[in-house]
């Protein structure tokens, strides 16, 4: 993850191999799939998943929720 003011790595702990992770959609799809950042915290969308990342300084763990389940 970085830190989109400077572009620094924010650590070495919060990476992810999956590039589907922060995937963005086009040609309509964008309305399912996007992600936005809202200060230090990632809302990550991708169809009936929904991903929020806090800061590892929190001290939170990562939910995912799947609507509908």
């Amino acid at each position: 993850m970085i830190d989109t003011a400077t572009g620094a790595a924010v650590g070495d702990e919060q990476c992810w191999d999956d590039p589907e992770t922060f995937r963005t959609g086009c040609c309509g799809e964008s309305e399912f799939v996007w992600v936005h950042r809202d200060g230090g915290v990632v809302i990550a969308t991708n169809n009936d998943h929904v991903r929020v990342w806090y800061p590892a300084a929190i001290d939170e763990q990562t939910r995912s929720i799947r609507i509908g389940d």
